[in-house]
């Protein structure tokens, strides 16, 4: 079953354009970095972690994980998308609820589960990616909202 969610996800990435949701306008990484700390998180810079990254941040406490990465090539965050939807199908627990979305610029991926809460989206070369305990869902919304994304 999970296999075949990987693959529906993988057509809806490719051909999800132009199907009403707007585009998403791309957040910078000096734009990320200023909403976080407005936000009152400290993102350590990640950047020499991933080769085919601009830039890359870190924000890891409270039982909350979220990645920022700014891309060389639209095509590499493409890719880490969706190795990581394939990681959260794996990592969610039985009865999770998903909810997929995108655009001709965008594609996210909303899964919950009893105990966590994953977000991933890509908007063109930029990169977010959420895990957090269930009980810090509102926070993780918060920076979704926030960025936009």
């Amino acid at each position: 079953m999970k296999k075949i969610k990987v693959l529906l996800l993988m057509f809806l990435t490719v051909f999800m354009v132009g199907c009403g949701s707007e585009e998403k306008t791309v957040v910078e990484p000096t734009d990320y970095l200023n909403i976080i700390q407005n936000l009152g998180y400290t993102a350590e810079d990640h950047t020499s972690s991933f080769a085919y990254s601009e830039a890359s941040y870190l924000i890891n406490n409270n039982n909350m994980y979220v990645l920022y990465v700014k891309g060389k090539k639209k095509y590499d965050i493409e890719g880490l998308f969706l190795d990581e939807c394939k990681n959260v199908y794996n990592l969610a627990k039985e009865g999770y609820k998903e909810k997929t979305d995108g655009s001709d610029n965008w594609v996210s991926l909303e899964v919950k589960d009893n105990e966590k809460y994953y977000y991933v989206v890509y908007v063109d070369d930029t990169y977010l990616q959420i895990k957090a305990d269930l009980a810090q869902e509102p926070y993780a919304k918060e920076i979704i909202e926030k960025l936009g994304y």
